[in-house]
């Protein structure tokens, strides 16, 4: 769960208020990415558990749905969200002037 908490060491070097949305941007897309891992895992465990229940046909099918649950979370929080939050890092490093001059148009 350290993942939200990236952004506060960029802090002291932001201006206070020109760059706020874009902070807060990346902290909400950080959180919202460090609550889709946690479905998947609560998905898979679920899983897990409706197996070792034992349950019939209406568990095979509660498993089906929870593993395509796992599945569409898991390509949302796993290939979009981290493609989101590198736009929105990168924006902040570099209109901070974090970003060394060999890699800046100058």
């Amino acid at each position: 769960m350290t993942s939200p908490w990236s952004i506060v060491l960029l802090e002291p070097r932001q201006s206070p208020l020109r760059r706020e949305a874009a902070a807060l941007g990346f902290v909400g897309v950080r959180v919202l990415e460090a609550s889709t891992i946690f479905l998947c895992v609560v998905s898979l465990l679920s899983v897990v558990t409706l197996r070792q229940a034992g349950v019939g046909a209406d568990g095979l099918l509660a498993s089906q749905a929870l593993v395509a649950f796992h599945d569409w979370i898991f390509l949302l929080g796993q290939d979009f969200l981290p493609a989101v939050n590198a736009l929105l890092l990168g924006s902040l490093l570099y209109q901070s002037r974090l970003v060394p001059r060999v890699l800046r148009k100058q």
